[in-house]
Parts: structure tokens; C-alpha cells; sequence
């Protein structure tokens, strides 16, 4: 197909198809211009165990991507970028930051802690790959496979189809690309609705939910005054002012709890197992397993409830 270019001018000029040879021409430019694929994407590894390249997106979450230039295989196709998907699911912090700096993809910054902070101010390290992406590339994605992506999309699975294609003119080279399952272009403002509760819960396994959900009936029952809400990094519950933000993982929930107010402790006790936040010396911050750890924190909930006054 011949897609056209109008310059300031006024002047059109017609750009032909330009295939790839390989699989590898994609990797070349997707590795050298993320941002075609997700806007704030950063590659982190190509070839990292078989996985074409291996990224985080924006918001710190993990991006496979699996480039195809002859196969429409559906099956084998969405089953090899499911399997490659599983294998980087359970990537921690410490393995994607090594990642990272065995491939010299820091930049300046001394690890991918300091460089997401620097793009969101309450980002912690547990917020790397909350998350996991999946991305099929073709020049053009065959039918079962677009039917099947689809399908997994609809469930809730973070899979997607991009067409990505070249064009030249006159040693002139553009690369063209068409979302096909999901939208995968960041917004530039994203609305509040779009951080709701079950945005955060889906992120936590059956027993991880449950959890969750018998902390905030405990909480609220605190005082008619107790409010929460969602937002992108957090669920925050708040009186006059926040005293409470919970973090939603797979297999635990991840607290911060205010324990300074105008500079004075309102904890009775103290918890060894609670750490400051090196950002927000304000709040301290615990990882919650079940029902037995969660119990004994809900009297330092409360209290910093009780120090919440106007």
C-alpha cells in the first residue's frame, strides 16, 4: 500500500512499501524508537531468554514484545508470547534493574528506581511490573490471530496486535504503525475514573483481594469521617488529611501508614518491621502476607486515624 506525504508546500509525495528482510531490521528500530510502540517505553534487553525485546513501559510495568515477520501461525504465535509473557511476570525489581545495567540502558541515573522516580514522584520499587504487557508485531497480523488477541484482551489479558510497516521515497524512510487489538498509544492527560478500585484489585490474586477487602471495611469502620479514593499508584483512605495508601500486588498488599503529624510520632509502639519511606519521611511502610500480619497493624492504622485532626 502507498501512503502519501504533504510537505509545507503543499507538495505531495507518494512513499512506496518497503518490507523488511528480517525480524531483526524490526528489533533494530523498535530498540532505537520505543516510543513508535508505547509512548515513555524504554528496551531494556533483545534476545533476553529468546524474547525479541524486552522493555517497561511508563509506568514501570513489562513490555514483551514478540516480532513476527513470517509466521501467522495463531496458535504457535500467541502461545510462544503467552509462554514469554509468564517468564517475565515474575521479574523483580532487582532483576530488571540488573538487566538494565548489564545492557546500559540507565542513562545517567545510578538505577531504574532513581529514573522512574524522576518521571513519578511517589513511585516505589515495588511498583515495577505490577503489571505485564504483551505485544504481537507483524507487517501484518493475520486474521486468527487478531480473533484470538482479541478474545484474551476482552478477559483482561494486556495483549496487543501492531501492524508496523516502512515506506521510502527517494532514500526517505518513515515507519507507519496500526493499533489492532487494544489501543496502545499513552493519553497525554488520563482521566481520574480510568485509577478506579478495580483497576488496583485486579493486580492481586483471589486471596490478595480478599485481604484487601477486610482491611478497608475495618478501616472505614474507623468514623463516618473516613474517605477513600484511587489513584494511579495507591488506594488512599483520609480523614482530614491521608493517613493511610495501600498498594495492590499479586501475593501482598503494601502499606503506608502516617506516623508524623507536624512533626510528631503518633505511634504508641513500635513496629521493627515498619521501615521510613526514604522519600516521604512522614509515612512508614509494611508488606502484608494475610489475615495474621494485617491484625495487629490496624492499631497503628488507628492511631494515626486518631492523630488525623484538624
Amino acid at each position: 500500500m502507498k501512503i502519501h506525504g504533504i510537505d509545507d508546500s503543499g507538495k505531495v509525495t507518494g512513499y512506496d512499501h518497503s518490507p523488511v528482510s528480517e525480524e531483526r531490521e524490526m528489533e533494530d528500530y523498535i530498540e532505537s524508537n520505543p516510543g513508535i510502540i508505547e509512548e515513555g517505553m524504554i528496551v531494556l534487553a533483545r534476545q533476553w531468554k529468546n524474547i525479541d525485546l524486552l522493555g517497561l513501559d511508563n509506568d514501570g510495568n513489562v513490555v514483551v514484545i514478540e516480532i513476527k515477520k513470517e509466521s501467522n501461525d495463531a496458535r504457535k504465535v500467541i502461545t510462544q508470547t503467552i509462554e514469554y509473557g509468564i517468564l517475565a511476570e515474575d521479574l523483580g525489581y532487582s532483576e530488571l534493574n540488573a538487566i538494565a545495567r548489564e545492557n546500559n540502558k540507565l542513562g545517567n541515573f545510578p538505577n531504574l528506581e532513581k529514573m522512574f522516580q524522576e518521571r513519578i514522584d511517589e513511585f516505589q520499587i515495588d511498583d515495577f511490573n505490577a503489571d505485564t504487557k504483551l505485544y504481537i508485531v507483524h507487517e501484518k497480523i493475520g486474521g486468527e490471530i487478531k480473533k484470538i488477541a482479541q478474545w484474551l484482551h476482552s478477559k483482561g489479558i494486556n495483549i496487543y496486535c501492531v501492524e508496523l510497516n516502512f515506506h521510502k521515497q527517494d532514500g526517505h524512510r518513515i515507519a507507519v504503525k496500526h493499533d489492532i487489538v487494544g489501543g496502545t498509544q499513552r493519553k497525554k492527560e488520563q482521566k481520574q475514573e480510568e485509577f478506579s478500585e478495580e483497576f488496583h484489585t485486579r493486580r492481586g490474586n483471589p486471596d490478595t483481594k480478599e485481604l484487601y477487602a477486610s482491611l478497608k471495611e475495618k478501616v472505614i469502620k474507623f468514623g463516618n469521617d473516613v474517605e477513600w479514593r484511587t489513584v494511579k499508584n495507591y488506594i488512599g483512605f483520609k480523614r482530614h488529611q491521608r493517613f493511610l495508601n495501600v498498594r495492590i500486588r499479586r501475593e501482598k498488599l503494601i502499606l503506608h501508614i502516617r506516623q508524623l503529624y507536624d512533626g510528631k510520632e503518633c505511634f504508641s509502639a513500635e513496629n521493627t518491621e515498619m521501615k521510613v519511606l526514604k522519600r516521604h519521611k512522614n509515612w512508614r511502610e509494611i508488606h502484608v502476607k494475610n489475615a495474621e500480619e494485617l491484625e495487629p497493624l490496624l492499631v497503628f492504622i488507628n492511631q494515626s486515624y486518631d492523630a488525623n485532626k484538624k
